[in-house]
């Protein structure tokens, strides 16, 4: 088949990942490519070359983007142009990770079919795109996990989805010999993330903590993490994806302290696929993604946190490979999502087809 994949404008797709939605995009590229379709990736320049790239904008990050009160408007302008091109071209399917509302409006100017995936919780420009295009007969929504769906269908109760989780390549995170009785925290540095949770649990549970992942929040970062760092708490920075993937491997147990409804969580689905055991909040999609087996879900408490630390430390390593094998691989994922377009464009062809005779 012949893909169009949107990415967002935040952040070029390339190691090491912003995130997890630019890690889900450069995985999914890919593995489509690998599996014998040709795939274009619409992103930000600066992305990955060896992906079969169009750089349609320049990434958008606030903290990058100057002049930055021109970025809502850039952006518009990029999308929109953007759907202009797609709208003249011969795709049989159009993949939008976006996040971006104008291609959710246009979506019925699209020959070919447009498969949206909620990667966020409703924001109000998302959902008022949405409302939009609504009455789009070519478009099909994604949600990456149950509770996600139920956040957006809060918002548009006559918004429909179908499930496919994310995925992560089982083939590459990989448990890794004996792990050291160490903690590890991933993600990106911000608020709504909470690294500081973890470092004042895994301090409370005296285990020592490797933090890895990207600053997005300079201040957040200087007030809330660096004056914690000692010894016993390491800011390892953003490591590239086979340091992180052995780090992740090596460690006993694995923090995840979103201060947010996760809609997924892909660092969790990593560290399963290496063996290693969670504890965390019981935000968002968590709860679904583990099981009892698996990780040790609490509220937002320190000392209940420590404790799970302590819980998760003794869970079945091998449990938690088998779970991301038979949920979460990449394989998996790709199959699915491929069904589903081959599914969308014979549907769109019959569509046609019928148009033509009338």
């Amino acid at each position: 088949m012949k893909i169009a994949i949107i990415a967002h404008s935040h952040y070029p797709i390339s190691e090491p990942f912003a995130g997890g939605l630019e890690a889900h995009t450069f995985h999914l590229t890919k593995q489509l490519q690998l599996s014998g379709h040709k795939v274009t990736l619409f992103a930000a320049s600066g992305s990955d070359q060896t992906l079969p790239i169009v750089p349609f904008l320049e990434p958008t990050a606030v903290e990058h983007f100057s002049p930055k009160h021109q970025i809502v408007e850039y952006r518009e302008n990029r999308y929109s142009a953007l759907m202009d091109f797609l709208k003249h071209s011969d795709f049989d399917v159009v993949h939008n990770n976006s996040l971006h509302y104008v291609p959710l409006e246009r979506v019925n100017e699209l020959p070919m079919p447009m498969v949206t995936v909620l990667h966020t919780p409703p924001f109000p420009s998302l959902v008022s795109g949405f409302r939009a295009g609504m009455k789009a007969r070519n478009h099909f929504v994604i949600s990456v996990s149950k509770s996600v769906a139920h956040d957006w269908q809060n918002k548009l109760p006559q918004l429909k989805t179908t499930l496919i989780y994310n995925g992560v390549d089982t083939r590459y995170w990989l448990p890794f010999g004996l792990p050291r009785k160490q903690a590890i925290w991933v993600g990106r540095i911000t608020p709504e993330k909470g690294t500081h949770w973890a470092i004042k649990a895994a301090s409370l549970a005296n285990i020592h903590l490797n933090i890895c992942g990207p600053i997005h929040d300079a201040d957040y970062f200087n007030q809330q993490v660096k004056p914690r760092l000692n010894k016993q708490t390491v800011y390892l920075g953003c490591l590239d994806a086979h340091t992180l993937a052995r780090e992740v491997a090596q460690a006993s147990v694995l923090l995840c302290t979103p201060c947010w409804d996760e809609p997924f969580g892909l660092v969790v689905a990593e560290a399963l696929a290496s063996g290693t055991p969670i504890a965390g909040f019981d935000r968002g999609a968590l709860a679904e993604v583990l099981t009892p087996e698996t990780g040790v879900l609490v509220q937002e408490c320190v000392t209940s946190l420590a404790i799970a630390i302590t819980k998760a430390q003794r869970l079945c390593r091998h449990a938690c490979r088998r779970r991301a094998i038979r949920l979460f691989s990449l394989d998996t994922m790709v199959q699915r999502y491929v069904e589903l377009y081959q599914t969308l464009a014979a549907k769109s062809a019959r569509r046609f087809t019928a148009t033509a005779a009338l």
